[in-house]
């Protein structure tokens, strides 16, 4: 059953639950009028032949088309029939009200009179065919016009609901098409601010979101694939050419652990599952480790690093050593990478009154005007560039999780990255 049909059924037995007492109300109040109406016509009846009854002489007068009357002297605790008209019913067939009643076919009135003449029950009888067929007929009204307005009502509901919900069921189609090896078309925003509006802007945000991950994965395994296919081939060629070339071996055994580091990292990331396991750690031996993990990427593009570390006791950082160590390994090769031929990279670092600062400089041989872009994942300078572009966005998402600052500029020629520690997370 659609959501339409569902509405309008929802919409039926609601309306039907609440106009049906309503007209029930309705009719018993109108009921109760028309009677009140009944009683008041019957009462000026019976006090206008009161009016013209005479004892001396008697004269008793003729009731109007369709009436029917009794008239009784009560004597004491008797009661003595006067007068009854020849189409008066049976009176020991009918119950006598106090004042007035409806009874079967008739309606009974009933009038009692007290003056110099004596006291007199007056009862007035007619008909109440006519009572009964307008009862009829405003019930058949009631019951029509419930039935007319449960069913245009249902109609109009059934027509608006298939309007509003057009956004929805474009929603459905575009649903239906969506194929990740492609471009989405998007589901048109309905000019209404309401939730539909809000629904066809969330769809097309998360369509965005779907193909950009589409795109990331693709682009993912696409560079994975070169960065793990590039050391193994050099180590082939090695073990082929030089067998006991071991120093070469270590080399690109290295760049496959860091790569592979860097998968794994990059996993727990996506997935929101990097747990960090902080313990006081010396930073000018961080440094140094890495030192040792890039030395070949150094040689390789005979890169200079330089290293200037206070010659004081540097407070240990609180942060996880493994990732630590991967944030400075990343930071330093994409130095290396984009240095220019033959120049320097530059790592100092210093104690500062707001904590431990450490800057990692090199020259590059182009002006960076938005050097933040690089956060993003696969963003990268030059598409043909080695790497996967995820470097810098590891850096980022690891230092968030510290807690540590990170700053990228380009100035006057040179990148810098910037990893601040504050003061509290410094251990003597």
């Amino acid at each position: 059953m659609s959501i339409r049909l569902k509405t309008a059924s929802v919409f039926f037995f609601v309306f039907v639950a609440i106009l049906l007492p309503v007209n029930v109300i309705v009719f018993n109040r109108l009921q109760l009028t028309l009677e009140q109406a009944s009683q008041r016509e019957m009462h000026v009846e019976a006090q206008k032949l009161l009016g013209q009854f005479k004892t001396d002489p008697v004269v008793i007068p003729a009731p109007a088309p369709g009436y029917a009357f009794r008239l009784s002297e009560v004597l004491g605790e008797l009661e003595v029939d006067l007068h009854a008209t020849t189409n008066f019913p049976e009176w020991a067939a009918l119950p006598v009200p106090e004042t007035y009643s409806r009874q079967d076919s008739l309606e009974i009135f009933r009038l009692k009179l007290r003056d110099e003449r004596g006291a007199f029950n007056f009862i007035l009888v007619r008909s109440a065919n006519r009572l009964r067929d307008e009862l009829a007929t405003l019930k058949n009204y009631l019951f029509l016009s419930l039935a007319l307005s449960v069913l245009l009502s249902g109609s109009v509901i059934y027509l608006i609901t298939g309007y509003l919900l057009k956004p929805v069921a474009d929603i459905a189609r575009v649903a239906i098409d969506i194929d990740l090896s492609k471009s989405n078309k998007r589901v048109q925003v309905p000019s209404a601010h309401d939730e539909t509006r809000q629904l066809a802007e969330a769809i097309n945000s998360m369509l965005s979101r779907i193909e950009q991950d589409a795109k990331n994965q693709t682009y993912f395994f696409a560079a994975a694939a070169h960065e793990l296919k590039t050391p193994l081939a050099v180590m082939k060629a090695e073990l082929t050419v030089h067998p006991l070339n071991h120093e070469s071996l270590r080399h690109e055994l290295q760049r496959l652990e860091n790569t592979v580091e860097d998968f794994t990292i990059l996993a727990l990331l996506k997935s929101e599952k990097l747990q960090l396991r902080p313990e006081a750690l010396p930073f000018d031996e961080l440094i140094y480790a890495a030192l040792r993990k890039v030395r070949f990427a150094s040689e390789s593009k005979n890169t200079l690093i330089q290293v200037r570390i206070p010659e004081v006791d540097l407070p240990r950082i609180l942060a996880d050593a493994i990732k630590m160590e991967a944030v400075l390994i990343n930071l330093m090769e994409n130095a290396i990478r984009h240095s220019v031929g033959g120049a320097a990279v530059n790592i100092a670092v210093a104690l500062t009154p707001e904590g431990l600062v450490c800057v990692i400089s090199n020259p590059v041989g182009m002006e960076i005007t938005n050097p933040n872009t690089f956060r993003r994942e696969f963003t990268k300078s030059d598409a043909f560039a080695p790497g996967m572009g995820m470097g810098l966005w590891i850096c980022d998402r690891i230092l968030a999780l510290h807690g540590f600052a990170f700053d990228l500029a380009c100035a006057s020629g040179h990148f810098t990255a910037t990893i601040s520690i504050p003061a509290n997370d410094l251990r003597s």
